[in-house]
Order: C-alpha cells, then structure tokens, then sequence
C-alpha cells in the first residue's frame, strides 16, 4: 500500500473535495458500518476487549441514602452527587474484568477508583479532586461492593454485592444499569485482525475499534499497522519498539466530518492527513478485506460497487 507517512511530504494538496469523493466517501461510511456490523455478529472473530461504561445520573438511584466508604469523608458529599460512571473492560469471558468507578458532584468534586481484574481482596486505589487538590483514595474491596451495591438498585435478585470483578456479578450489574435504571452506556470493541498474503495483497495487520452508543454506531477506528517491530540498542542497552500505524476514524454525529486520517509513529506526535481519494481508496481496499475475512474468503476481492 502507499506510505501515509510520505504521500504529502513533498506536494500540495487540494483541500477542496470533489464531488466524486463525496461520493466515495458516503460509500466508505456505508462499508464501514456493513463490516462492523458483521464484525458484531461473527461467531468466529471474537473481540479481545469489551468495554462498557455506563452513566447514571443520580435521580435514578438513591444518592442521598448512599453510604459512602470512609476514604470519601471530606472529599464527596453523597447529596451533592449528579453523575455515576461504571467501567468494565473484560478481556476473555472467564476472566474478571477491570472496574472504574467515577463520582461527579455538582460542585466539581470528582473521584476515581479503579482496580484490575486481579485479587478478589486486593484493595481498590485512585484519587479524588477537590479545590484544585489531588488526594489519594484506597478503598478495602468489601466496602466498594457495598458502594456498588447500593447504586445499582435493584440489587441482583435481592441478594447483596459480594464481588462486583465476577464476571457473573459485573455482567448482571450491566444489564440492570441498562434495562432498571436507564443508564446510558458506550460499549467499545476492539478486533485484532491478521488479512493473509494473497496474489493481490501482502499481509496486512488491523486493529478495529467498534464504538456504540446506546445501540446505536458512534465511531469505528480502522488501524493499519505498517510496523510493529522490536529492536536492540547495544549502545544505551535498551529495547527500541518501532511502531507505525495509518487511522481512520469514521465518526457518525457530523457527516461532513465523518472520516479523519491519522499518521503515528513511535516517538513522535500523530499527524492527521489531508482526507482524499487515496486515502479513502486505501481505505475501502482495507474495508473490502477485513469484510473477507470476516466471511473466511480472504482470496476473494470486493468492490464498492458489489457492496451496495
């Protein structure tokens, strides 16, 4: 494919967009949503990361009986909270998943606390802002499934949080955020993707990001990666990570600003690229292949025109 990194370095170019990449345009957004909804459905590409995070504002649970952990005390006034913010990445379906917990005050006080999927025991830890002031926060784990336990009403048949990490419980918390207490949710996931060398195309190595909010499509990522590679310095005696990557994000709230392209490199600050038709050639091109190997034909080739 041609190096986003080189393709504008010694050339002007016409940021005025044709009508025929208008065109091909709205057929790129089209294309991207179809992969990503038989993404959605493959039985045999699964994700490796989900993440949900939910937000409930406070008149939908009862936040002025809420009784919060005493590392809150002088930090978060419970009557003074409006926003409740649950994350949860889970990687394979058995493991216990990452939890954030994020507490947003009308006054501007913000607390976060999170832990990884590791000890059941394992103390939560995270800080909490108030006056322009960072403050340490460490939460014992049965007190935060008891804060955890109250927000999230009704609690789970009744029976009390024990362990809001298992996969089981954090599931079920999810579900009744959603469906009792209307909270609104953005569910991210990430698909790393290897297209095989075919008589057409060299390997190529994706990672695709499908964002909803709600149900609905907010934004997919489609990462190439041009270079991934590890390498040794014998003069500072240090591991050197060479990376390049071309993005394309498709946003779907502003049509007329539905695709941006990002150049990144190891080391240095992404670059957005000037949005034109190669770049959404190159695109599509990726589109068409991850598409075909979603359907487990990735000799096969797909046109715009046969997609529509």
């Amino acid at each position: 494919m041609t190096d986003p990194f080189e393709m504008f370095s010694d050339e002007e170019h016409d940021h005025s967009t044709s009508e025929k990449e208008q065109v091909v345009l709205a057929e790129t957004v089209l294309a991207s949503l179809r992969m990503a909804e038989a993404l959605s459905r493959s039985h045999d590409i699964v994700p490796t990361v989900k993440q949900y995070q939910l937000a409930v504002t406070t008149d939908r649970i009862h936040a002025h009986d809420l009784s919060l952990p005493p590392s809150f005390f002088d930090l978060i006034d419970s009557t003074m909270l409006h926003l409740v913010i649950i994350t949860y990445n889970f990687g394979s379906p058995q493991d216990r998943p990452y939890l954030e917990l994020r507490l947003e005050t009308k006054d501007n006080a913000i607390a976060t606390i999170s832990k990884p999927g590791i000890d059941v025991d394992e103390p939560y830890s995270g800080s909490a802002i108030l006056n322009g002031k960072d403050y340490s926060i460490q939460i014992p784990a049965e007190e935060m499934a008891d804060l955890i336990d109250q927000i999230v009403v009704p609690s789970l048949d009744g029976i009390p949080l024990t362990d809001p990490q298992n996969p089981s419980q954090a599931r079920n918390i999810i579900d009744i955020l959603v469906q009792s207490q209307q909270a609104d949710m953005i569910e991210s996931q990430l698909f790393e993707l290897t297209a095989p060398k075919t008589d057409e195309y060299d390997e190529a190595i994706y990672e695709v990001r499908l964002h909803t909010i709600n149900g609905e499509p907010m934004e997919i990522e489609i990462e190439t990666i041009l270079d991934n590679t590890m390498s040794f310095d014998v003069g500072v005696g240090i591991p050197i990570h060479r990376r390049r990557a071309l993005n394309a994000t498709l946003s779907f709230d502003d049509f007329s600003q539905s695709v941006t392209f990002t150049a990144m490199e190891s080391g240095k600050e992404p670059e957005t690229l000037p949005n034109d038709s190669e770049l959404l050639n190159i695109l599509n091109e990726d589109i068409g292949r991850i598409l075909k190997l979603v359907d487990n034909d990735p000799n096969d080739t797909i046109s715009l025109d046969e997609s529509f």
